[in-house]
């Protein structure tokens, strides 16, 4: 999230959040430590990986290895995948996950890239599949 910083004490920023997984939003105001916050953008976050994977819970710190590896391969090889906001695994293939890219083209507003470990280390590639209308 991008924050903009209303007022400050030594340790604290109190700030609204102005932008949210790349989007312009008018959020909340409240108190953030300021060792919690950055002043520059990751270069995952440049690069339009904007879904928080460290933050995550429910996958283990080797799942989040490989989650971010393969988002930020997905990002290069569809050019038409904007940014990553979110992933998850999947719930009919063991092994197998997904990341939900924002479209550049416009012309649907999201879609779904799959892909297992297998896929990675092989060099097979991902799939990818569209929301019905």
């Amino acid at each position: 999230m991008v924050l903009s910083g209303l007022c400050e004490t030594p340790d604290w920023l109190q700030a609204k959040i102005i932008e949210a997984d790349g989007s312009p939003v008018d959020w909340e105001i409240g108190w953030v430590e300021k060792h919690e916050l950055r002043t520059n953008a990751s270069s995952e976050y440049k690069a339009g990986l904007l879904w928080d994977i460290d933050g995550e819970d429910d996958f283990t710190t080797q799942e989040k290895a490989f989650l971010k590896e393969a988002a930020l391969m997905v990002l290069k090889q569809y050019p038409n995948c904007m940014r990553i906001t979110s992933g998850y695994r999947s719930g009919h293939k063991l092994g197998h996950y997904y990341v939900t890219c924002t479209a550049k083209n416009g012309l649907l507003p999201f879609f779904n890239i799959w892909f297992s470990e297998d896929d990675i280390k092989s060099g097979k590639g991902f799939s990818a599949s569209y929301p019905s209308k």
